[in-house]
């Protein structure tokens, strides 16, 4: 190539470097520029990023999104469409004009939005939800964006508006894809606030309002600034909120210390350990306390459990406490009333004839047993027993149930003493006893039942005779009885007149205590047995009523607790379901002769022998049934491992021995078999009395009357 050729080359090179310089420069102009959008993009995406992570509610993401992004986006409008649980988006916010009322319910281009990206749009006319919109807003939207934002429960659209000639492009939309994760995460943590700040406040509210006290302790016995205000009612203080649970309440309590200690241990094991092993422990907390709250007692009823953390571990104590004090109180006066009405209803039960005579009897008995010593002398501890279990059965003879229970709850309270504190258990019954009585005899005053007057000593005679006139009655009726036949017959029958106004037939002297066979019998689950009185009529005289109530009472329970059978045993035995008792009567030369037996299955010679060798009464190898039997007549023998309170405490025919022996009588039993096996066997009951105890029919000397049954 010439050197021409070469410098117009190099010529042109010259001016297409200079072009080529030109386009360069223009180049980098570009190039800043868009550097310095990109910088002002990133700036602003910073920036709305931090008011992101700084929002504490779901309203201030939406609005704090807005305000970032107004530089970025140079929208005209922006809207924030929430759905609702109807499926249908309503304007929850916009930065100008007031939308907030305009709906919109989601078509196909709406629902794709779900997906999660963002979309450019130019023309919203070809949009379904953008018909029938109002003219304003329609003027906004010339070109629009479109920002899904999803959190766990909420779904929303963020919708940016240009005006005419003013359009989103590309970069737009790919900005938008990077804000939209941020923003999704952002709506989830303020979600959680949301949730936290309205659980908060529902706790407080549900804490204010809560009709118990409801707090909570830490490892420490401290208990947490978080308490229901009817706390401060409750425990009469405001200085609640880290106070020591110990002094607060727990100190105050009628608790013992070791109770106490084992309350604060079990809370501080349990903080920081597994659920279980409070549920292991809960029972052994308190669930009743008497607290001393500004010298006055109040009640309160808790209740335990527990707040866990994620890994199970016990992070607090729950306690609710509530006040029963005026519960207590409201219990206490209907007790009272009931217990009155209770008393009334028995009183109106009984047989107000002879009430009297028994109130007054048994307030003469109290005080005799009061003075009783039985400290250190064991015959008047043993007669004690025999003398409260006659007067229990009478008791409940007149249907006065109080009396019998108290009077049971004194048998036991003396047989499980020892002799260092009989004297005072004693005297803690007799009071229980004498408090029940004088209820007992006020209400009876109180409902006119008896007059105050009733309480005296009365005798049952209808005619009015001095002791001499009896006496005199006693003669000549003893001659006539005798064969002396001297006498007018005016005289005989005026005796005879005499004589039964002072006496009744024995089945007429036992009504009650036979009346009072069904309740005995259906309390321990059988029927009331059939009773017959056959042989001869006795009509014992009045004043040993009660000597005939006595023993009856004690045999005729004995035999339905301890011989008959329930139902479905005798009738497996192919017995009646009912059982029978038969009371035979029988005059003798020199004594009057009763008869008691039943239909049971007899006496458990076995478990009889086994309590005897036991106790100590016989040798193991004593095979006289005879011998063995008589054990049942031995004071506080029992067969029974367990006592109610219609067995007793091995009280019964020793007490029928000693009454009997008082009136000069006495009783046998005499076994149906004379087998030498220690088995269950039949017996009979035989008791012989005195027989100037009865009156027998001078009219009709020797008339015999046929079998009665009650």
């Amino acid at each position: 190539m010439s050197e021409r050729d070469k410098q117009e080359e190099r010529s042109q090179d010259q001016e297409i470097s200079s072009e080529r310089f030109r386009e360069i420069i223009l180049d980098l102009e570009i190039s800043k520029k868009r550097e310095e959008d990109q910088r002002s993009l990133s700036e602003a995406l910073l920036q709305g990023l931090k008011a992101l992570t700084s929002s504490e509610s779901t309203d201030d993401i939406f609005l704090n999104l807005l305000n970032s992004l107004k530089e970025v986006f140079d929208f005209d409008l922006a809207l924030v469409l929430r759905q609702q649980d109807d499926q249908l988006y309503e304007t929850a916010m916009s930065t100008g004009g007031d939308f907030r009322k305009v709906i919109w319910s989601p078509d196909k281009f709406f629902n794709r939005l779900k997906g999660g990206k963002p979309t450019v749009l130019g023309n919203v006319a070809k949009v379904a939800e953008w018909h029938h919109k109002p003219e304003k807003l329609l003027n906004y939207a010339k070109s629009s964006l479109y920002l899904p934002i999803s959190g766990n429960h909420q779904h929303a659209i963020l919708v940016f508006l240009k005006e005419e000639n003013n359009y989103f492009n590309h970069s737009h939309k790919e900005l938008a894809a990077r804000i939209i994760p941020l923003a999704n995460s952002a709506l989830v943590n303020a979600e959680k606030n949301d949730l936290i700040k309205e659980k908060s406040k529902a706790t407080q509210a549900l804490f204010n309002s809560l009709p118990v006290g409801v707090m909570t302790i830490n490892g420490e016995g401290i208990i947490d600034s978080e308490y229901s205000k009817i706390c401060e009612e409750i425990l009469e203080t405001c200085e609640i909120a880290g106070e020591s649970f110990y002094q607060l309440i727990l100190a105050k309590t009628s608790l013992s210390q070791e109770e106490k200690g084992l309350t604060m241990s079990i809370i501080s094991t349990c903080i920081e350990d597994r659920e279980l092993t409070f549920q292991l422990n809960q029972h052994s907390l308190p669930r009743e306390l008497e607290v001393m709250i500004n010298e006055e007692s109040k009640y309160f009823d808790l209740t335990w459990s527990c707040i866990s953390n994620e890994l199970d571990l016990v992070s607090s104590i729950i306690l609710t406490i509530k006040d029963t004090t005026l519960i207590k109180e409201l219990e206490e006066n209907d007790r009272v009333k009931s217990r009155e009405l209770e008393i009334i209803s028995q009183l109106f039960s009984s047989n107000k004839d002879r009430l009297a005579d028994y109130l007054s009897g048994l307030k003469a008995l109290i005080d005799d047993l009061d003075a009783m010593d039985i400290a250190e002398n064991e015959h008047n501890y043993r007669s004690m027993f025999r003398i409260l279990h006659t007067a229990k059965g009478n008791a409940r003879v007149f249907e006065l149930y109080y009396l019998s229970r108290a009077i049971h709850e004194m048998e036991t309270l003396l047989i499980e003493s020892d002799a260092k504190n009989r004297a005072e258990n004693k005297s803690l019954g007799i009071n229980n006893i004498r408090s029940i009585f004088e209820q007992y005899y006020q209400s009876a005053v109180k409902f006119k039942i008896l007059s105050p007057g009733d309480m005296s000593n009365i005798v049952n005679i209808e005619l009015n005779l001095n002791q001499d006139d009896v006496k005199g009655v006693d003669d000549i009726y003893r001659d006539i009885n005798e064969g002396d036949h001297s006498f007018d017959q005016r005289v005989i029958s005026l005796v005879h007149s005499v004589q039964t106004s002072r006496s009744q037939s024995l089945p007429q002297v036992l009504t009650y205590t036979i009346n009072s066979l069904s309740r005995v019998a259906k309390k321990l689950g059988k029927e009331k047995p059939t009773l017959s009185f056959s042989g001869e009529e006795l009509r014992p005289f009045n004043e040993f009523d009660s000597v005939f109530q006595d023993i009856f009472g004690h045999l005729l329970r004995n035999a339905i607790d301890h011989g008959i059978e329930a139902p479905s045993e005798r009738i497996a035995n192919g017995k009646q379901d009912k059982g029978f008792i038969s009371i035979h009567t029988k005059q003798e030369r020199e004594a009057v002769l009763i008869l008691v037996k039943d239909d049971g299955k007899g006496l458990d010679l076995k478990k009889i022998k086994e309590k005897g060798v036991e106790k100590g009464l016989i040798h193991q190898g004593e095979d006289d049934l005879q011998v063995v039997s008589k054990l049942i007549f031995t004071p506080h023998f029992s067969s029974r491992d367990l006592s109610t309170d219609i067995s007793g405490h091995g009280v019964g025919l020793d007490a029928v021995i000693e009454i009997l022996a008082g009136v000069g009588a006495s009783i046998s039993l005499v076994l149906d078999s004379r087998e030498k096996e220690l088995e269950f066997v039949g017996f009979t009951l035989e008791l012989r009395f005195p027989k100037k105890m009865f009156y027998r029919s001078i009219l009709a000397l020797g008339d015999k009357k046929g079998d009665r049954v009650a």
